[in-house]
C-alpha cells in the first residue's frame, strides 16, 4: 500500500514536470531562433 502512495507521488511529480519541460523547451527553442 506504501508502494501505490509513492508510486502515485512520482507520478504526480511526472504529471507536473513534463509540461513544465515541454514549455522549457518550447520557450528555449524561441530564443534560439529569435
Amino acid at each position: 500500500f506504501h508502494l501505490v502512495i509513492v508510486t502515485a507521488q512520482v507520478f504526480d511529480v511526472a504529471v507536473w514536470q513534463i509540461p513544465a519541460k515541454i514549455a522549457g523547451t518550447v520557450h528555449a527553442c524561441r530564443w534560439s531562433l529569435a
